[in-house]
């Protein structure tokens, strides 16, 4: 049987166990903790044997403003084959709360191993005691590559909204420092346009109550196909350790899929 490690508790970690899981193999997960960003996260997406034993609730996208104002407020400039998130029309979809996800999955198929953080010697000892580690954050090699391509998004998360409707409002207006103000599962989160400059105690006497953080992303600019790898053992997955921002959690999903596949 195929020994599996993968290092994150988050949701690139949650579709690799679930790759896992569809092939019968009990990975060992190593987590500090299950970190669920703030933000408008939500999946819709899941193996149908899962989506049966979540709660499925709904959620309705709308935007204001327009496309172009939105990606400028957010990027001043941008590629051309830039692809962004800003819907073509408001839409209601079926949705699935991603602690409710994580902690179905992990706790359910896989061994939790409660660790420190993890660096690049790390990984390399762990890839001594398994055929394969799926590591969701980047290495130290691939950090320095992208240090100039990573950015960090102010969100400032509100408490109390439960029962409240979830809904998904994209800011699509120049003038406005939001790009997205959503309720999700008893939340409210305010998303601030990476150009404002905010620091943290000057967002805390802006948004009084609210809790700030903020979320590491990657700009639009951010060179393909340039992430070390320490070995063939060794695999990056999700946005932040492959150095892809359009990979999302099915693609994390399909990836260890294949490779697992590959190797049974």
């Amino acid at each position: 049987m195929i020994k599996v490690a993968i290092i994150g508790g988050g949701i690139s970690s949650m579709y690799a166990a679930l790759a896992c899981r569809s092939l019968d193999i009990r990975p060992d997960v190593y987590v500090k903790q299950y970190n669920v960003q703030y933000g408008a996260v939500y999946l819709r997406h899941l193996t149908s044997e899962i989506e049966e034993r979540l709660t499925k609730y709904s959620v309705k996208t709308i935007m204001t403003g327009n496309r172009q104002a939105y990606i400028r407020k957010q990027w001043s400039s941008y590629p051309t084959n830039y692809s962004s998130s800003f819907p073509e029309k408001e839409s209601d979809s079926v949705i699935f709360s991603p602690k409710e996800a994580i902690d179905l999955v992990l706790n359910d198929h896989c061994r939790i191993i409660k660790c420190n953080d993890f660096d690049d010697f790390d990984l390399r000892e762990l890839s001594n005691r398994y055929d394969f580690v799926f590591h969701s954050f980047p290495t130290e090699r691939t950090r320095e590559l992208f240090r100039n391509y990573m950015i960090r998004i102010p969100i400032i998360a509100y408490e109390g909204f439960d029962g409240s409707p979830n809904v998904v409002s994209y800011d699509g207006h120049p003038g406005s420092i939001f790009t997205r103000i959503s309720i999700l599962f008893g939340m409210k989160y305010l998303e601030i346009t990476p150009r404002a400059y905010f620091g943290e105690e000057e967002l805390k006497e802006l948004f009084p109550g609210g809790k700030v953080s903020f979320v590491t992303d990657l700009t639009p600019w951010t060179p393909k196909d340039s992430v070390s790898f320490i070995s063939d053992k060794i695999i990056p997955i999700g946005r932040l350790a492959t150095g892809n921002r359009s990979h999302l959690g099915e693609d994390t999903h399909r990836q260890v899929l294949e490779i697992l596949n590959e190797n049974i």
